[in-house]
């Protein structure tokens, strides 16, 4: 296959953009080398294809061998014992491989995919370890300054600028994506000769649908050099599954030429990019460019992975604080409409009262009320007809309570006349069934949106007609007009407008009992109020009306011109046909006229009349005469309407209301005299499975107590009570309510019933339990990390000063020629180093006999300098042990079978329980021992103790070396 061609599968157009499986390229990046292997031999089962460049072994060479071919078996030891330890906490394995170029060092970087596991090398200069306390020292500094930002510019500058101070990228931007994909730069740090992309936006189509999903696989993804020359694997698909290597979370997975392509037309040499993730979402990305080819080393890397965590932890709290005084605000205009809701009659007497209010609790410019057939319009609004026919479509278009939209001209064609005052709506049903709305409405709003470059991607028509997807090649500031759209509505004006119809559902529930009595009350002051009196003479078509009859109508005493036609003209024009028809029946059927109509004022307001009348005949039986009363009945018609409208909301609610008598709540309590259809819906039971029984059907075990103590006290005292408990369903489910009880009254004052509202509140109360569990989890993790940074922080305290001894030995032991002098001082500086009881140096003559020449003891242990042993004492077999740079360890000597009788009475005599012993080797013989004894207790050596006496014994081989040519 020809390097250059990046894919195996068919060239990307405008039909396959988004399938492109860059999963699976079958190939990767030049800058390192990956294997596939079959676990647990380490069976190689696929190769890169520059082995041959970077190790000097070809690929085919390769197959089908265990990864020991080529690497020694202590480092398949250290990668099979990682393996054991799991993958989390594997990465990097820092490995050195002799090739024919000598020793290189790579880091290993595994995982596993598609049954395999994928060991991925980069080479690196040297064989530094890099450990946790590097990258914490790397880290500690960017986190400390993201935690100390306030808001999310704050945060997202300074990510940008410790992730460029990192790195060194030419430039480092934040990228956030919209509700729709596109994205825009919010931050950036760059070189101050370099073009700004701050504030320039891209289309969603810049990252297709499989690019997102990767990124919030693979949190880091680095092209060291977009102008590299893509390694394919061999063989191209897994002998194990015959399909291609899944290289989701390789980190060598070569990328799209499209994407490649996208970045040289950027005059991109090498980018970075970090995912940003919050709510299990892909937030956006920050995103690293250089204008040359740039290698960032995997512990780089690996800290910036870890910033791009802590920022996306960070988004959340910062994003909510920035809207918190906003929801103050809304929050506090709706307590005033709470307040003027419950002090007026009907809700819309008080939304009216607090008019730019209304405006101001969702941010709009206009509104408009629609109830009882009544529309009232508050601000820039569109037309009545317009409002009319918009409530029409959406009665028959959203059964939802609420509906919104930035650009409505997109559902709903005929906002296009006008667009200019309400391209945004927000609609609020209050009653479905008799069409109460409240709408909202935001003007259009022009926007200039700044494009990098066009946002509409090109395409490239070959010779032979085919078209093909092309990145664009100008991302210089293109701007398009945007028409027709308003602000978005924010989620806290939606919910707060949500909340406005709860509110207003409540207090009407609440005046239910209330409106009943007035009605009564009303019909009682009607009948004793003053009456118009009205007298027609039907053979002069004459009328007369009393001055309490022409001040119902509107009109001034004697000013009524006394004709049909004048009385008519004061009729609302739809109620003419109906009364002519009234009183044309009862003259036919000699029945008493009585019929109730609509008059409009000389102001233009509209007044409900009844009226009622009798026809007086001559003696032939024809009606010749009609007398008759007319009274107001607006307010009672408003009553209605209001009823109406509690009827409407109380059936079409989603919350449960039930009605009880106002029984004492003893035994057997208040007893159930309605529910509504919500009622069933939530618990169910059936009106009458529970009429004559109390509310106590729906407590279960878990109902908390306290709550129903609290219903208590209130019922006693014939108060308000909210509560929220623990209910029991029929089926014996149990689901949390938001519990409303209100008293009722009769006109005399006694308390008739209670009117308990029911909401169901189980997924807020599921969400608030789940939350408080994160929270709680994110404060042990806190407190966990705290603490792990302590413990590091103090063990890396200990191996600086470990170190610093351990030069300071050395220099101690190269600076002095003295054989003695340097040997006493090893060993002096060995014992206080490790509190050691005893260390000594063995030298091992040629002979194969041994003395004891050099000795530090604690006081209270005997002395066994200058001891002599024999040969017998010190076998061949334990010679050649440690001629071969081997070390020994003893624990314990009382808990150790495996030692000969001989050692352990050689060891009980000189009174040893542990001892650590490492091999001085001069000239690649063995010299001696540096040996170090723990005498009173058995002791763990620590492998930082071993390495320790390893590089002195080193270091002590060179001193005596020189001190003997010195001395020669």
């Amino acid at each position: 296959m020809n390097q250059n061609d990046f894919l195996f599968s068919p060239p990307v157009d405008l039909t396959n953009c988004d399938k492109e499986p860059i999963h699976i390229p079958g190939l990767i990046q030049p800058h390192g080398i990956l294997f596939a292997l079959q676990e647990p031999q380490l069976k190689i089962l696929q190769v890169s294809h520059n082995t041959s460049e970077i190790l000097g072994i070809h690929p085919q060479e390769l197959l089908e061998e265990k990864l020991q071919t080529f690497l020694d078996s202590q480092l398949i030891e250290q990668i099979q014992k990682k393996l054991a330890e799991g993958l989390g906490t594997i990465n990097p394995l820092k490995l050195s491989i002799n090739t024919q170029k000598g020793e290189l060092f790579f880091d290993g970087i595994l995982h596993r995919s598609d049954g395999a596991l994928i060991l991925e090398l980069e080479p690196v200069t040297s064989k530094e370890f890099s450990n946790f306390f590097s990258l914490y020292h790397l880290i500690q500094a960017p986190i400390t300054k993201i935690q100390k930002t306030t808001t999310l510019n704050q945060l997202c500058q300074a990510i940008v600028e410790e992730v460029r101070k990192l790195t060194g990228f030419d430039r480092v931007m934040v990228y956030q994506f919209d509700a729709e994909d596109a994205g825009t730069v919010i931050a950036e740090d760059k070189l101050e000769e370099l073009a700004s992309y701050l504030g320039l936006h891209y289309p969603a189509s810049d990252i297709p649908r499989q690019a997102r999903h990767l990124y919030g696989l693979n949190l880091l993804r680095l092209i060291p050099d977009v102008n590299y020359q893509p390694v394919e694997l061999f063989p191209v698909d897994n002998p194990v599954t015959d399909r291609p290597l899944d290289l989701s979370f390789s980190v060598l997975r070569s990328v799209s030429p499209i994407h490649i392509e996208y970045l040289k037309n950027m005059g991109v040499g090498a980018s970075m990019s970090i995912s940003l993730i919050r709510n299990q979402k892909l937030w956006g990305l920050i995103a690293c460019h250089h204008q040359s080819p740039r290698y960032v080393s995997y512990e780089i890397r690996t800290a910036c992975e870890l910033l791009g965590k802590v920022m996306a932890l960070e988004l959340a709290s910062k994003e909510d604080n920035e809207k918190l005084d906003y929801r103050i605000q809304l929050n506090s205009i709706q307590s005033k409409f709470v307040e003027a809701i419950s002090q007026e009659e009907s809700f819309v007497d008080g939304l009216l009262k607090e008019r730019s209010n209304l405006l101001d609790l969702v941010g709009a410019q206009g509104a408009a009320i629609y109830a009882t057939e009544s529309l009232t319009l508050i601000g820039q609004t569109p037309e009545l007809a317009d409002i009319q026919e918009l409530i029409n479509w959406l009665a028959t278009t959203n059964d939802r309570d609420i509906f919104n939209t930035d650009c409505l001209l997109k559902l709903y064609p005929a906002a296009e006349k006008f667009k200019e005052v309400a391209s945004g709506l927000l609609a609020l049903s209050i009653s479905n069934i008799q069409k109460h709305y409240i709408l909202w409405f935001r003007p259009e709003v022009i926007q200039t949106v700044n494009w990098a470059g066009d946002p509409n991607k090109p395409v490239e028509v070959k010779q032979n007609g085919d078209i093909r997807l092309t990145p664009r090649k100008s991302f210089e500031l293109w701007q398009e007009t945007v028409r027709c759209k308003s602000l978005p509505w924010q989620q806290c004006e939606i919910e707060i407008a949500l909340e406005l119809r709860s509110a207003i559902v409540s207090i009407v529930l609440r005046k239910a009992d209330e409106l009943a009595k007035v009605n009564q009350q009303l019909t009682l002051a009607l009948s004793a109020a003053e009456m118009g009196i009205w007298d027609w003479d039907l053979l002069t078509d004459r009328i007369t009306w009393s001055s309490g009859h022409e001040q119902l109508f509107g009109l001034e005493s004697g000013t009524f011109e006394g004709t049909y036609g004048a009385f008519e003209a004061c009729v609302y024009p739809e109620d003419r046909e109906a009364i002519a028809l009234a009183v044309e029946r009862s003259r036919l059927q000699r029945q008493d006229y009585s019929h109730q109509f609509r008059v409009v004022w000389p102001d233009g307001s509209i007044h409900w009349i009844e009226a009622k009348g009798k026809f007086f005949d001559d003696s032939d039986g024809n009606a010749v005469r009609m007398l008759g009363t007319a009274v107001e009945i607006s307010d009672r018609k408003n009553r209605e309407a209001q009823l109406r409208l509690l009827e409407s909301v109380v059936t079409s609610t989603n919350d449960a209301v039930v009605i009880t008598e106002a029984e004492p709540i003893d035994e057997p309590g208040p007893r159930i005299v309605y529910v509504n259809p919500a009622f069933t819906c939530m618990t169910g039971y059936t009106l009458e499975e529970v009429l004559g029984k109390t509310p106590r059907i729906l407590q279960g075990d878990n109902t908390d107590r306290t709550a129903l103590d609290r219903i208590r006290t209130a019922l006693q005292n014939w108060q308000t009570v909210r509560v929220d408990l623990i209910n029991r369903r029929k089926d014996g489910s149990q689901y949390w309510v938001e519990l409303s009880i209100v008293p009722v009254a009769d006109e005399k004052g006694w308390y008739t019933n209670w009117v308990a509202v029911q909401r169901d509140i189980t997924q807020r109360k599921q969400a608030e339990a789940a939350l408080q569990q994160l929270n709680q989890e994110l404060e042990m993790r806190v407190q966990q990390r705290t603490q792990a940074l302590e413990r590091s922080q103090a063990a890396l305290q200990q191996q600086m000063e470990r170190e610093r001894l351990m030069v300071a030995i050395a220099q101690q032991i190269r600076q002095s020629l003295n054989l003695a002098e340097i040997l006493n001082t090893s060993v002096s500086q060995v014992q206080q180093l490790l509190a050691a009881d005893r260390v000594v140096v063995y030298r091992i003559w040629p002979d194969c006999t041994g003395t004891v020449i050099a000795e530090a003891i604690a006081p209270e242990w005997p002395k066994i300098a200058n001891i002599t042993l024999s040969e017998e004492a010190f076998p061949e077999h334990c010679r050649q042990t440690y001629a071969q740079g081997k070390i020994y360890t003893l624990t314990d000597r009382l808990g150790n079978e495996a030692l000969l009788p001989c050692m352990v009475e050689f060891l009980a005599q000189i009174q040893v329980r542990a001892e650590l012993v490492v091999p001085i080797i001069q000239k690649n013989n063995l010299w001696g021992l540096l040996i170090t004894h723990q005498c009173d207790r058995p002791r763990e050596w620590q492998a930082w103790e071993v390495e320790l006496l390893q590089q002195l014994a080193n270091q002590m081989a060179i001193a005596i070396q020189q001190s003997e040519l010195y001395r020669n």
